[in-house]
């Protein structure tokens, strides 16, 4: 049902009109009997459909109120009269009414007009409707065009005579193509990318065409050299003969790629590499997902045996509960450092093992770095060490002489109990850092410093005879012999002995006195 409005200044003919309108089911909502009253009421009612008389009374026609009426709306406008008038006729066309009907009219004629004309202003209102539509998906076009992220490129081929391809045009870039590529819209859109790139042939050629020939879209990674560029490449075809691109730098990422690849080349050399015993494991259940070939030779295991397996499964705690323990401190702590643990072996040989450990997360698991390193060695020789040193300082504590040792700065590091006797330090001035040098009297220091300078260069000094100093300030004679104590080849300390030989001194004495009073009898004798 359609709603109609009459303008019609006879009333016999808007009561006809009522009637017909009314048996073929419309809705009349109203009636003008001037060109004025019909502007006002089609504000007021809009109606779908104005049957309008061109003559009207008022001073203006039904054509000028109708030229008023369209401008405000898209109201469908049927023209009837009574005249035939060429003029009136060309006016009525120029507003391109939906019919024009000549009186007297036949109803069926009537109606006939008035549905076409309904239907007519359906379909432009579907068209209107339609082309909106259009122009918001263009403008959604255009703005998606603009504002992506990406470089777009629509184009068109160009084909020899024969129908091979050998160029295309550019017909239009959005503004991520001109960032990308570094080129102007205006410098492309219309030309031949032969052109635009500076080469005989375009890049991607076999591809674009074979894309805008069969309609079937690709995408492919390329490099491309003219641009020192990595691209990553979407064609398609919107229709024959012509393709769209687009495309994203990769440059950036796959120079990260390659600089990652590289970082993980080194990691993997040096991992494999390594003389420590280095393993990946699951932070739960300890399962190794990967470890180097050192640890075959510290464990036992070859790679092929214990990736996958936890490290419950192939057995290497000796006391399985202390794992749990020491997770514990791993999730509290995220690590630690050094710490000497039992570990077993394949061939459940127990090795001491100093193991650091570190807590990191890859993807969304959390795993442990396990570095671990085989002491075993390391502590027995520490323990012969121990045991040498307690030999000989307690073979130092048995002898009538000064031991002592002292660092590369002369500062004494040992002294033997028969120092304390001797020289009259106590172990606290030891320990607050007395040098080798202040158990000499001060003039015997620097013939001291130049016999230490000889002995460091590799010249034999025999036994030296110093004036030792005690802590009272006395002097007394001293026999010193040193030598270097070693670390490969470096020097880090000095290792002596000191003789007090003031009772030898005093022997000395007294005998010589004894050979000067002897020489002085037998002289006397031999003059009697």
């Amino acid at each position: 049902m359609a709603r109609i409005l009459i303008a019609d200044d006879d009333l016999v003919t808007r009561m006809e009109l009522c009637e017909m309108l009314d048996s073929a089911g419309h809705d009349l909502v109203g009636e003008a009997e001037t060109g004025q009253q019909a502007i006002e009421m089609a504000q007021d009612f809009h109606p779908d459909l104005i049957v309008m008389d061109i003559v009207m009374p008022g001073g203006m026609d039904g054509i000028t109120a109708a030229e008023k009426i369209k401008k405000a709306s898209d109201t469908a406008i049927v023209f009837i009269s009574g005249y035939g008038d060429p003029e009136y006729i060309e006016r009525a066309k120029r507003l391109e009414p939906f019919g024009y009907v000549m009186k007297p009219f036949d109803e069926r004629e009537v109606k006939a007009f008035i549905e076409i004309a309904l239907h007519k202003r359906a379909m432009e209102l579907k068209l209107r409707h339609a082309n909106k539509l259009l122009k918001k998906s263009e403008e959604k076009y255009r703005l998606l065009f603009e504002m992506s992220n990406e470089g777009i490129c629509l184009h068109e081929m160009i084909y020899d005579p024969t129908g091979n391809a050998v160029d295309y045009k550019i017909l239009d870039v959005n503004s991520a193509y001109e960032n990308i590529t570094g080129m102007a819209k205006r410098e492309v859109v219309g030309r031949k990318a032969s052109e635009v790139y500076g080469i005989g042939i375009p890049p991607f050629l076999e591809t674009y065409a074979a894309v805008a020939e069969s309609g079937k879209p690709t995408n492919f990674e390329e490099y491309w050299p003219p641009m020192e560029k990595f691209f990553r490449i979407s064609a398609f075809s919107p229709e024959k003969g012509k393709f769209a691109t687009v495309f994203t730098d990769l440059t950036d990422r796959k120079v990260m790629e390659r600089a990652l690849r590289e970082t993980e080349k080194k990691f993997f050399t040096v991992f494999h590499a390594s003389p420590v015993c280095i393993t990946f494991t699951t932070l739960e259940d300890g399962r190794i997902v990967e470890m180097n070939d050192a640890c075959s030779q510290v464990m036992g295991y070859e790679r092929s045996e214990a990736l996958g397996k936890t490290t419950l499964e192939i057995g290497p705690w000796p006391e399985p509960e202390k794992r749990t323990k020491y997770i514990d401190q791993i999730k509290e702590k995220g690590g630690f450092n050094n710490k000497e643990i039992k570990f077993k072996k394949k061939n459940k040989e127990t090795f001491l093992g100093l193991w650091s450990v570190r807590r990191i997360e890859m993807g969304s698991e959390e795993y442990l770095v396990n570095v671990l390193v085989d002491i075993t060695e390391r502590k027995h020789a520490e323990e012969e060490l121990l045991e040498s040193q307690k030999r000989f300082k307690d073979f130092a504590e048995m002898l009538p002489e000064v031991v002592f040792e002292t660092d590369k700065n002369l500062k004494l590091t040992f002294v033997n109990k028969k120092t304390y006797e001797i020289t009259g330090y106590a172990e606290q001035d030891f320990i607050n850092g007395l040098s080798g040098f202040d158990m000499l009297a001060p003039g015997e220091r620097k013939r001291a410093k130049e016999n230490l300078t000889k002995r460091l260069q590799g010249e034999r000094i025999k036994t030296v005879e110093y004036v030792g100093l005690r802590k009272d300030g006395s002097t007394y004679p001293m026999l010193l012999n040193t030598s270097p104590i070693k670390k490969g080849d470096t020097v880090i300390g000095f290792r002596g002995v000191i003789m007090d030989i003031t009772d030898i001194k005093k022997t000395e004495e007294h005998l010589k006195q004894a050979q000067q009073m002897e020489a002085r009898g037998v002289g006397n004798i031999l003059e009697r």
